[in-house]
């Protein structure tokens, strides 16, 4: 029997912190969520810091490797010329991020089952060059991976695209569209040139030099320029057409 004696009851939170709306003080630290995390866990300065673009870490491989998950959000860097294999695409979220720099010379390609490509739709072993980077994205459906960016990329950019040929172009993302080709004069002098691909606009210059042992004049056709080719016209000091012989043409315009 307690009699006429009063208690008083206190909070039992006293000093800590509510469990609704908590306010901190000092510096509490908490677990750092995996680098996939998407769900409602704290996140941590760490893991905020990795979300905003910095790497999770850096891995350098003096040869060939078979990258795993464990390599995805950070820099990889390949010392010497190597090959390197995509990890499993069944085991990397769809987006995870593959950033390779190549020292030396590398070679980046996926495992059999899977598929890796481009933009312009280049597909397979990829070379990356010495002294560039190349970051690879894991596909959200098929199987595989994608070229997306770094220096790597760009020549499989449409804005980049060409043809390294004999008779070839290179555009740039500019709009300015570089032709080249070789062709052979008739009878007349006459040398039909086709670029490659017709320009969007037209050429604005074009080129010719012939090749042999003797002074030539190469002079474009009045009236022959269209999008899609024009007429060469090849004669020696004499005003004697150049028959048969070989004019190598080089063409520029948008």
């Amino acid at each position: 029997m307690l009699g006429a004696t009063n208690l008083a009851f206190q909070n039992v939170s006293n000093g800590f912190a509510p469990l609704a709306s908590p306010v901190f003080i000092d510096r509490p630290k908490a677990p750092t969520p995996d680098v996939f995390s998407n769900d409602t866990t704290l996140a941590t300065t760490e893991y905020v810091q990795r979300a905003l673009g910095s790497y999770a870490g850096q891995t350098n491989y003096d040869g060939d490797k078979q990258l795993t998950v464990s390599d995805i959000g950070k820099l990889t860097i390949f010392t010497v010329p190597a090959t390197a294999t995509l990890p499993d695409w069944t085991t990397v979220p769809p987006g995870g991020l593959v950033t390779i720099f190549s020292t030396a010379g590398v070679t980046v390609k996926t495992r059999s089952s899977e598929t890796l490509g481009t933009q312009n739709g280049t597909q397979g072993f990829l070379p990356i060059a010495a002294q560039t980077m190349a970051v690879f994205r894991r596909l959200l459906l098929a199987p595989g991976w994608s070229l997306d960016t770094g220096d790597a990329a760009l020549k499989y950019s449409p804005l980049f695209k060409s043809s390294l040929k004999a008779s070839g172009y290179q555009a740039n993302p500019s709009g300015m569209l570089d032709q080249w080709g070789i062709g052979q004069a008739d009878a007349s002098g006459n040398v039909y040139v086709t670029f490659p691909i017709s320009f969007p606009v037209g050429f604005s210059s074009i080129v010719g030099n012939h090749e042999g042992g003797d002074i030539a004049v190469v002079i474009l056709a009045s009236g022959s320029q269209t999008k899609q080719g024009c007429t060469l016209k090849i004669k020696n000091l004499a005003g004697q057409p150049g028959v048969n012989w070989a004019v190598h043409w080089r063409a520029v315009g948008y």
